[in-house]
């Protein structure tokens, strides 16, 4: 799909859902989102978007760390910040986003252009899929269509 097809494509289902969930609200009045899936970040929320107007629950998930800024003190008139330290993240290898539909559970990671699962990332996939779960690695809106939405 061109990303002019993605974004009618989810713009539909969402006008869909609004028919179905808040009548009230006039088609034209229902805000149009822009999707440029070849970024991770725009795909990521495009099959976001897509779970929530098809009815599921989407969550995204983050394994980053963060930087804990270091102490502030005064010299005189003037605030110094103090050196910070980076706290690693605790869910490494987690899939990027987590979807849930009556009685289904799906695990995504997202991958564009040459970007490829990590290690720990094979070992969560492999954990999930021994769960019963399912584990899905989406690099196109495409791939999206036809693994995930085709089967709910």
């Amino acid at each position: 799909m061109t990303s002019k097809e993605i974004n009618e494509y989810v713009h539909k289902l969402k006008i869909i859902w609004y028919a179905e969930n808040r009548p009230n609200i006039p088609e034209q009045v229902i805000p149009r989102k822009v999707y440029n899936c070849k970024k991770a970040n725009s795909l990521t929320k495009a099959v976001m978007d897509t779970t929530k107007w098809l009815g599921g629950i989407a969550d995204r998930r983050s394994s980053e760390g963060r930087y804990r800024a270091g102490e502030s003190y005064k010299v005189g008139n003037t605030t110094h910040q103090g050196e910070g330290t980076w706290l690693p993240g605790v869910n490494k290898g987690i899939a990027d986003i987590e979807l849930a539909f009556p009685g289904r559970m799906i695990f995504v990671e997202i991958k564009i252009g040459a970007d490829r699962q990590s290690d720990v990332q094979k070992q969560f996939q492999r954990k999930v899929e021994m769960s019963g779960n399912e584990y899905y690695i989406v690099k196109t809106f495409d791939d999206f269509i036809e693994q995930i939405v085709q089967l709910v």
